[in-house]
This record gives C-alpha cells, sequence and structure tokens, in this order.
C-alpha cells in the first residue's frame, strides 16, 4: 500500500476502493468486531467524528529537506478528513453548553420540603422508559442523567415520607401530651373526691355517734348538713346525703311536733321545716324528684297527722279562719299532695256537712261568709253544694215580702258567684 501511495501524485489521497483491502490476510474479522458494536461505516465515535483513513506517510522532493525548508507547505489533508473533527469540535463545544444548561442546584432538605409544600406536595411521577429529546440539542449521557434524576426523585420522596412521618409523631405527641393532662386533671379530681368523701364519711360517723348517745339535736344535724351541702355540693348530690339526712331526723321532728296543735299554733316549726326542706332538695333535675319525694314523705308522717286530727276533731265549717290561717301560713312548705289531700279529704267534707244541715230560718252567720272564703281554694269544686243551697233559700223564700230587706242581704252576695 505504501509503494502505491509513493507512485502516486504528491497530492492526491487513497482511494475508497483500497480501503480495508488488508482484511483479507486477517479474514475480515475486524470489521465483523465493528459491525456487531454498531459500526456502519465512515469515522469512528458515537458522532462519526474520526478520521476515515488513517494518517499517511508522505514523500520529500529531497531526502535532505526537514521542515520548514525553503518554506515548503506541507499537503495537508482532503477536506474530508477535516470536516470529521471540526464537527466533532463543534459537537462538543453543543454538549459542553448543554451540560452547564442542564446542571442541577443542590438544595437542602428544608427547602425542598418548602417548595413541595408551596407546590402541594405534587406526586412525583417516574416513567422509567420515558426521555425528552430534541434534535437540534444533544444531551451527553442521557441514562446516566435519567438515573440521577431517578435517584434524586426518589431521595426526595423519601424525605417526603420521612417528613410526613414526622408531622403525624408530632401529632401523635400533641395527642398524647393533652391525653396525659386529662389524665392528671382527672387523678386531680379523683384524689379531692376520695379527700372530700373521707371528710363526709367522718361527719356521717360523727352524727351517728351522737345519735346513738341520744345528744343529737335538730340545729346541730341541721348545721352539719347545711355546711356538707355548702362545702360538698357536688358530693351532697352525688353520694345523695340528702337521704342519709332525712333518716336522722325523721325521729326528731316526730318529737318536735308532738302535742301540737296547728289550729292554735298554725306558725310552729315554720322556719325548721323551711330549712330542712332545703336540704333535702337539690337543684340537680335528675334528683329533684327524689329530694321532693323524701320532703313529701317527711311531711306526710310528721306534719299530717297533726293537721288531719285537729282538723277533724276540733275544727268547725263555721269558722273557716283558723283553717285558712294555717293554710296561709304553711302555703310555700305544703306539697302538692298533701295540700290536695288536706282540701278533699278533710274541708270539703266538713263543709258539705254544715250545708246538709242548713236551715236558713234559723242561721244567725250568713252562709257566704263560711263557704265563700274557700273559692279561691275549692273553686269549681263549690258547685256540688249551689243547689242544695237554692232549695234551702227556696223554701223560705215563698212567704217572702217586699219590705223584709233580709232576703236582699241573703241572696245579694250570691250574684257574682
Amino acid at each position: 500500500m505504501l509503494a502505491r501511495r509513493a507512485s502516486g501524485s504528491g497530492g492526491e489521497g487513497p482511494e475508497m476502493s483500497d480501503f480495508g483491502a488488508f482484511e483479507k490476510y486477517t479474514k475480515g474479522i475486524p470489521t465483523k468486531l465493528l459491525k456487531k458494536m454498531g459500526y456502519k461505516g465512515g469515522g469512528l465515535g458515537k458522532n462519526e467524528q474520526g478520521i476515515v483513513f488513517p494518517i499517511e506517510a508522505k514523500l520529500r522532493p529531497k531526502k535532505n529537506m526537514g521542515m520548514g525548508f525553503n518554506e515548503y507547505k506541507e499537503i495537508s489533508l482532503p477536506a474530508l478528513h477535516e470536516s470529521k473533527p471540526v464537527e466533532g469540535r463543534k459537537r462538543k463545544k453543543l454538549w459542553s453548553k448543554k451540560f452547564e444548561r442542564i446542571k442541577k442546584v443542590h438544595i437542602t432538605a428544608e427547602e425542598l420540603l418548602a417548595k413541595k409544600q408551596e407546590q402541594g406536595f405534587e406526586v412525583v411521577q417516574m416513567n422509567l422508559n420515558s426521555e425528552e429529546k430534541t434534535k437540534d440539542d444533544y444531551v451527553p449521557m442521557p441514562e446516566l442523567q435519567h438515573n440521577i434524576r431517578l435517584i434524586i426523585d426518589l431521595v426526595e420522596l423519601d424525605i417526603q415520607k420521612i417528613d410526613n412521618e414526622l408531622r403525624n409523631e408530632r401529632e401523635t405527641v400533641v395527642i398524647f401530651q393533652m391525653e396525659k393532662e386529662k389524665l392528671k386533671a382527672l387523678a386531680a379530681c379523683q384524689k379531692e373526691l376520695l379527700s372530700n368523701m373521707e371528710q363526709i364519711v367522718s361527719v356521717l360517723d360523727r352524727i351517728d355517734n351522737e345519735s346513738t348517745l341520744g345528744t343529737l339535736t335538730l340545729d346541730s344535724l341541721a348545721k352539719a348538713f347545711a355546711d356538707l351541702k355548702q362545702q360538698y355540693t357536688e358530693e351532697y348530690k352525688l353520694c345523695n346525703l340528702s337521704c342519709i339526712a332525712c333518716k336522722y331526723v325523721l325521729p326528731l321532728f316526730v318529737l318536735f311536733f308532738e302535742g301540737w296543735d296547728p289550729l292554735q299554733t298554725p306558725t310552729r316549726g315554720l322556719e325548721v321545716v323551711s330549712l330542712w326542706k332545703n336540704l333535702l332538695q337539690v337543684d340537680d333535675i335528675l334528683t329533684i324528684s327524689n329530694a321532693a319525694s323524701l320532703y313529701s314523705q317527711l311531711f306526710m308522717e310528721v306534719v299530717f297527722p297533726a293537721v288531719r286530727i285537729s282538723c277533724t276533731n276540733i275544727w268547725q265549717a263555721r269558722e273557716p279562719e283558723r283553717m285558712l290561717h294555717f293554710l296561709e301560713s304553711w302555703e310555700k312548705l305544703l306539697p302538692p299532695a298533701a295540700l290536695q289531700t288536706i282540701l278533699e279529704n278533710i274541708v270539703l267534707p266538713k263543709l258539705s256537712a254544715a250545708v246538709n244541715s242548713l236551715d236558713p230560718r234559723r242561721e244567725t252567720i250568713p252562709v257566704h261568709s263560711w263557704l265563700h272564703p274557700w273559692l279561691p281554694l275549692l273553686g269549681l269544686k263549690l258547685e256540688s253544694f249551689y243547689f242544695t243551697m237554692r232549695s234551702r233559700l227556696e223554701s223560705v223564700l215563698h212567704a217572702w215580702h217586699p219590705s223584709d230587706m233580709s232576703a236582699y242581704y241573703i241572696l245579694s252576695p250570691w250574684k257574682t258567684v
């Protein structure tokens, strides 16, 4: 090949037909290996920037001719040889600019979380088979850059995951702290309740001891339970101390009202009963019915028997003042059931008997003077007496003379009734 090149003209390069002719001695193995690696002919390299022809040895006109002799110009390679390296250099320049343009800026984890928070923690979607390519710009090492981006995305996901877990842990800590405070407050309340219960038990033991010795009085008992209700209001409701108080006060009330005549001294015991009504009743809606029943039971067992005996044996229907005075004095302390029982079982039978025995010709007290005062309390229940009243008055009015004014005084009070 060198002899052929030397015999030729100095300005001509080797012909393409002679390229690779030496492979006849190597059985074409180098070309086969190159084709397996993707070589399709032309310059070597990914962008075919390598020279096609090998560097040629040039024979100078004279043997003793050195470089630069008599301004001798070296024969340059054909344009084909120079075009590839020039293009390669241009590619390399574009490669470096692209590399500079896509260079990543490193940020901290805090900056990354702040950025993701502004973006609303968008989910990073990864596609291993997708790459953005442009025809004009060359991306150097796209597989490496893709892998690096993938690693960065995975790290960002890990950072976000760790941050979410950290946030959850902090929220859990806050919840546990609040629960701890609640339990501490509950423990303090339970401790205070236990201490209060111990004080209440000590007071009840003292009251029980005084009751056993017979030194317990209504005043001391009322003061003890009044102090308990004032100091331990919640425990007073919770433990239903009113029921315990009723147990101790009932025998003392029996002794206090023994021999009492409500018609003679209707105001006796008003202050005592009023005090115990407040002690036996509480403001709690759930226990108000029970407390009301306790007070009603105390009244019906102690006060009502004295009222029934005195009104049945002593009170007369034609003298309503004493009975009305008693009812007015005890108006705020009478349980509704007790007032209803007194009116229906004591007052009405007495009035009925008096009306049935009425004789207008012999009566010295006008009937309206002792019957009409009961209108505010009995109302329509007195209508059952009106028929008897008309029949009694009719029997005496048939012989009446207009000059007699007594009929006017008897009938005029009934006009409004």
